[in-house]
């Protein structure tokens, strides 16, 4: 079972995910960050995106993917409801579906604003499951 922890700062979040499987930890991530920003539980299944990352490195993948987004709900004010991932072998590109709908103030309560996804603090272990944490500016 895939799960979140977020941890407050003054100008920070600390969101580490662990999960089964890679792609469950970033769903859970990005679930953790966007709980941040509304109410997911008031997030409907209405439209869907979706997104294709690749990067030089796992670390690097897993900001991208945050900051990817964060792009897309500042652009086009997607909020993420349920997400599929798949992850390639070596852990540097990935292909997400994202099922959510757009912002709408009169049914979601903006609750905080996320900036940017950073590799400061950032870790991921595998040991049996995965652990990610990433620090997200707020």
């Amino acid at each position: 079972m895939a799960r979140y922890q977020i941890t407050r700062h003054d100008s920070h979040v600390a969101a580490l995910a662990t999960a089964a499987t890679l792609a469950d930890a970033l769903a859970s991530l990005a679930e953790g960050m966007f709980s941040l920003i509304v109410d997911t539980m008031r997030v409907q299944a209405r439209e869907s995106i979706s997104i294709e990352i690749d990067a030089r490195n796992m670390d690097e993948l897993v900001v991208d993917w945050l900051n990817e987004l964060l792009f897309r709900y500042n652009t086009d004010g997607f909020l993420p409801r349920e997400i599929n991932i798949t992850v390639d072998e070596a852990h540097h590109s990935l292909s997400a579906f994202c099922v959510g709908e757009r912002f709408d103030r009169d049914r979601h309560s903006l609750r905080s604003e996320v900036r940017l996804a950073t590799n400061r603090d950032f870790m991921i272990h595998h040991n049996g499951e995965w652990a990610i944490q990433v620090t997200l500016d707020v």
